[in-house]
């Protein structure tokens, strides 16, 4: 599946925070989700706040203060380094290369740096990537949010195949 916003429904919105929007009404009340890291996947939480009783795990420490105040969620934050990339505070580190190991979601949200039909998804960091791919076995549904400024483009880190995604959010039509 994809999920295209067309150029016109821009005018009111940035193209992160239609994404944002666009993705948080993938996410039924009571779901458990786990949201990565990146201004897109905040833009995604700042959306939630309407949803009821939602269990979130999150390495976006801006996502988890955005979502802080809402007494039905049940917000977890994740061991590790705590970082800065455009932005957006998140943790990140060898930490949590195992801690994934015994949660099943029933959605995670992602952003990429980099998306090809011939490579794939990828990221910057190879250890995000790491992170990454034991998490994307262990989901219902992995939704992909992504800007059109990622699509054809490669990024350092091999992340999955272009069929990785259950749903790819993004403000371009995709390839």
């Amino acid at each position: 599946n994809s999920c295209y916003i067309p150029p016109e429904s821009l005018s009111d919105y940035s193209e992160k925070q239609l994404i944002g929007k666009l993705a948080a009404n993938l996410v039924m009340s009571e779901d458990f989700i786990f949201i990565g890291p990146g201004y897109t996947c905040l833009e995604v939480a700042k959306c939630l706040k309407d949803k009821n009783f939602l269990s979130v795990m999150t390495m976006n420490i801006s996502a988890a203060i955005e979502l802080s105040d809402i007494p039905e969620f049940r917000l977890t934050t994740v061991p590790g380094d705590f970082t800065r990339r455009n932005g957006t505070y998140y943790v990140t580190g060898p930490l949590l290369l195992d801690y994934f190991h015994n949660v099943h979601f029933d959605k995670i949200f992602l952003t990429i740096d980099g998306f090809s039909l011939k490579r794939g998804f990828s990221v910057l960091d190879e250890t995000i990537a790491k992170i990454f791919q034991p998490l994307l076995k262990q989901a219902d549904e992995v939704i992909i949010c992504a800007t059109a400024s990622k699509i054809n483009k490669n990024a350092m880190a091999y992340l999955g195949p272009a069929n990785l995604a259950t749903t790819f959010v993004t403000d371009t039509t995709p390839p």
